[in-house]
């Protein structure tokens, strides 16, 4: 399935910029930065496959925006376009009868939700945890 940081409601978080990130490293075979964003390219075509996904050599992830999934071909609980790129919908509310795929949310309509706002940065041990795993010690 697809690495990365994801919101609360199950969207992936992603960078679509040239030049990458610095510190970014790949995870199966998906360029992800230190914050979590998936490294992608909506302008780009595919040049690689890595676990099923469309990929720049780089390791970017090819993306599609407002593809008729009507005409997409699904693999993995996923929509691609014939050309192998992940059909995703940008910064999208999302809807709550939409499904999750793998930990990430998928609707009918758009495909896959990702957002390109900056990923909420890790304070401690404790986040995305619940309460009781941050009890004070006895």
């Amino acid at each position: 399935m697809l690495p990365g940081a994801r919101t609360a409601d199950g969207a992936l978080f992603i960078l679509d910029s040239l030049p990458e990130k610095p510190g970014a490293s790949f995870s199966g075979g998906i360029l992800v930065d230190p914050a979590g964003e998936i490294h992608v390219t909506s302008v780009q075509t595919v040049q690689a496959v890595a676990n099923g996904f469309g990929l720049r050599n780089t390791g970017k992830l090819c993306i599609v925006y407002g593809f008729d999934l009507a005409n997409a071909v699904w693999q993995q609980g996923l929509p691609f376009d014939p050309t192998g790129r992940l059909c995703c919908q940008l910064n999208q509310p999302v809807s709550p009868g939409d499904a999750y795929v793998g930990g990430i949310r998928v609707g009918p309509l758009g495909g896959v939700y990702v957002d390109n706002a900056a990923p909420p940065v890790p304070v401690g041990f404790s986040d995305g945890f619940s309460d009781g795993f941050n009890a004070p010690a006895p």
